[in-house]
């Protein structure tokens, strides 16, 4: 059983005292009192956890119907508390069911969270609302989630987000209070994540969606985000103002960008082969075959020149050590395969390696599993 991971933390996982901890696979969570800060050791027990993704700054545009075009996003996106330009929809449109959780770090086949199946109250955006503004003000909340996270403003993002969101993403699944958060996020790294693009908004029974495609670091992600506005009992006063908070996440495919270059990787205990190990940027998909018995990951990293992988090992820590760049991350469960994405890479040499432990709690990098590729 393995914890979920916060974004943009590449080998330290928050975890729930009591034993609270989710199953990526099964997607069972045990209940737990508190949340703190666990730290995996450079011995049996060490760095578990990375995650990657998020937060950033730039809408870019989509032509659909209910996207959101260059000219409703061409101020650049701030870490403040935007107000929404449409009431709620309609009562009959909130009826209480729960979207899906979100996946915290991004693991293949079996540990994906499936897509939820469309129910007959979810509907696209009313024709009254067409042109003015659902996806619009999902995607300045989006928008302005990536900022506050690309900054390291924990205090505004948790206005932005629910108590449940901040749960699945830091909190084992369980539904972490801001104020526990921000004792948790002095710790936490700053990662620059990038809002894409925001389309096919609607709204669903409970609030509404979109569909989302960010950077987190390098990486390329797109997922299903759930959205909701906090309503007093009858489910009509006070809602005029509300921001929409981003309440649940579920993962998509990615659409790789046209002419990326390609890199396949066997994974087995403990060992990554490549094929080929030098390609021309700056789009790289990685296309990865877990042969192993074991859960893999592939931790992409850009490494100062005086500094090599024995810094992940002698520096525990919430953060990765000074000289190491997170660009993506992804874990595959044993016998599947998955594919990364990554964009914008600049030539050089970038280091994959593996955090996750052996059964007796031995990282797997320690046990040999890295490899390095080239891009030009």
């Amino acid at each position: 059983m393995r914890e979920n991971r916060p974004w943009g933390q590449p080998w330290r996982t928050p975890v729930a005292v009591g034993g609270g901890a989710s199953c990526p696979a099964s997607g069972e969570h045990r209940p737990a009192a508190a949340v703190r800060f666990r730290t995996r050791q450079a011995t049996p027990g060490w760095l578990l956890g990375i995650l990657l993704t998020l937060i950033g700054s730039m809408l870019v545009l989509s032509a659909g119907p209910f996207a959101v075009t260059a000219q409703e996003t061409d101020a650049p996106a701030t870490c403040e508390i935007p107000a929404p330009t449409l009431p709620l929809a309609p009562v009959e449109f909130l009826v209480a069911t729960p979207l899906a959780s979100p996946l915290v770090s991004p693991t293949a086949a079996r540990a994906a969270t499936p897509s939820p199946v469309a129910s007959p109250a979810a509907q696209a955006e009313p024709d009254q609302f067409a042109g003015s503004g659902l996806a619009f003000d999902l995607a300045r909340t989006a928008r302005a989630f990536a900022a506050c996270l690309s900054e390291g403003t924990s205090t505004t993002m948790t206005d932005l987000v629910t108590e449940r969101y901040l749960g699945a993403l830091y909190g084992g699944g369980i539904d972490l209070p801001r104020a526990d958060f921000l004792l948790l996020a002095e710790a936490l790294p700053v990662v620059p994540v990038e809002i894409q693009m925001v389309t096919s908004a609607r709204w669903e029974p409970d609030g509404a969606s979109a569909e989302v495609t960010y950077t987190v670091a390098n990486q390329l992600l797109r997922g299903r985000w759930g959205f909701v506005r906090e309503v007093s009992g009858d489910g009509s006063a006070g809602a005029g103002e509300q921001p929409w908070l981003i309440d649940s996440e579920t993962a998509l495919e990615v659409d790789p960008p046209a002419g990326a270059a390609s890199i396949a990787i066997n994974i087995t205990e403990y060992a990554y082969a490549l094929t080929p190990a030098t390609v021309t940027g700056p789009d790289l998909v990685l296309r990865a075959d877990n042969n192993g018995a074991e859960d893999h990951e592939l931790l992409i990293l850009l490494f100062a020149p005086s500094v090599t992988t024995d810094a992940l090992l002698l520096q525990p820590g919430p953060a990765l050590p000074d000289g190491v760049s997170n660009i993506g991350q992804l874990i595959v469960p044993a016998g599947a395969k998955a594919d990364l994405t990554l964009v914008g890479l600049a030539p050089g040499t970038y280091t994959i390696v593996d955090l996750l432990p052996a059964a007796d709690g031995t990282p797997h990098l320690a046990l040999g599993e890295t490899a390095t590729f080239r891009v030009r």
